[in-house]
C-alpha cells in the first residue's frame, strides 16, 4: 500500500510534466509551472539515484502514454470551458456537461493508475523505500504541491 502511494507521487510528477508541456505550448502562463515540475522531477531523480536506463524506460512509458494524457487533459479543459461559456443557467445543460466531465476525470484517474503501475515496475525496492523516506520527511507537502500543480493544468 505504501509503495503504491509513493508511486502515485512519481506518476503525478510525470503526468504533471507531460500535461504542463502540452499546455505550455498553447497557453503562456503554464511555462512557469512546467519549469517548477522539471525542477521537482530533477531533484527527485537525483535523490533516488535514477539510472540512465531507468530514465529511458520511464521516458518510453510516458512517450507511449502521452497521446492519451494530452487528449484527456484537452478534453477536460474543453469541458470546463463549456461549463463557463454557458450564456444562461440551464440545469439540463449543466448536468450533461458535468456528467461528461465526470467521465473524463474518471478516465484521468484510470490513466494515472496505469502509468503509476508501469513506472513502479521500473523502480527498485531501495528506490521505493527512499521515496517513502522523502515523503515522510516532507510531511505531505510534496503531495499537496503536486495536487496544486495538477489542478492548475
Amino acid at each position: 500500500m505504501k509503495t503504491c502511494r509513493l508511486f502515485t507521487i512519481v506518476a503525478a510528477l510525470t503526468l504533471a510534466a507531460a500535461s504542463a508541456v502540452a499546455f505550455a505550448q498553447s497557453e503562456g502562463p503554464l511555462g512557469n509551472q512546467q519549469a517548477i515540475v522539471r525542477r521537482m522531477i530533477a531533484r527527485l531523480e537525483a535523490r533516488l539515484n535514477i539510472t540512465s536506463e531507468q530514465r529511458a524506460q520511464m521516458k518510453a512509458i510516458l512517450k507511449a502514454e502521452e497521446p492519451t494524457i494530452l487528449a484527456l487533459a484537452a478534453q477536460a479543459k474543453q469541458e470546463r470551458e463549456a461549463m463557463t461559456a454557458l450564456p444562461a443557467y440551464n440545469e439540463a445543460e449543466v448536468r450533461a456537461i458535468a456528467q461528461e466531465y465526470a467521465v473524463t476525470n474518471t478516465n484521468i484517474v484510470v490513466e494515472r493508475a496505469k502509468v503509476r503501475l508501469e513506472l513502479r515496475a521500473v523502480l527498485t525496492e531501495q528506490q521505493l523505500q527512499q521515496l517513502e523516506e522523502l515523503k515522510a520527511s516532507l510531511g505531505g507537502r510534496l503531495e499537496e504541491r503536486l495536487d496544486t500543480l495538477i489542478g492548475q493544468i
